[in-house]
């Protein structure tokens, strides 16, 4: 049975992973309703969230070996 911290480490990774993937599921519905908010082109908001997921991308390369 794993300890009381060990659980709470646990939990701190998953919703590390689980934050990082959850804006995305967000932001692209409203994908049209951004580029008429900010009164910019789709292909500048498609240019930030393929950033976005770069950036995910990489924090996951430091967050594998801490879940290790």
């Amino acid at each position: 049975m794993p300890t009381p911290q060990k659980r709470s480490i646990l939990t701190l990774l998953l919703a590390m992973v689980l934050l990082g993937v959850f804006p995305l599921d967000v932001i692209l519905p409203s994908f049209p309703a951004l580029s008429n908010h900010f009164a910019t082109p789709s292909s500048d908001i498609a240019l930030s969230i393929s950033l976005f997921a770069l950036g995910v991308a990489i924090s996951q390369f430091f967050l594998g070996p801490l879940s290790d």
